[in-house]
């Protein structure tokens, strides 16, 4: 399982990125709106400062998104049981997220072994 993760100085919002080895990458993003200000709680995966934008390569179909109080990088993941483990060593460390597709839908994971749609 390999891990991606991306800080949000480093995001390229663009269709299409050029990869190290110099092959075009189709991307597509999803983005988390900004919320009002004074809304809501910390365990919000929305930011009151700015929308944020979760990019996944064409490969990618899961993000795991931590709440916005953490200012933490989402990773990517091309399966839904990569990201499930993922979510279950995450689960440890008592950080709140979601996991989202490409679209947008929620998941929540189930026992570490695949995510089940909300």
């Amino acid at each position: 399982m390999e891990k991606k993760y991306v800080t949000l100085s480093e995001l390229d919002v663009g269709a299409l990125a050029v990869s190290p080895t110099g092959d075009t990458i189709m991307r597509t993003t999803y983005t988390i709106p900004k919320k009002m200000s004074g809304t809501g709680n910390i365990h919000d995966i929305a930011s009151d400062q700015r929308d944020i934008d979760i990019i996944f390569d064409s490969d990618e179909k899961y993000a795991i998104v931590y709440a916005a109080y953490y200012n933490r990088p989402y990773s990517t993941y091309a399966s839904g049981e990569d990201a499930a483990a993922a979510a279950a060593e995450e689960e440890n460390k008592n950080y709140s997220y979601v996991i989202i597709d490409r679209e947008g839908n929620k998941y929540q994971n189930y026992y570490g072994e695949h995510l089940i749609r909300d």
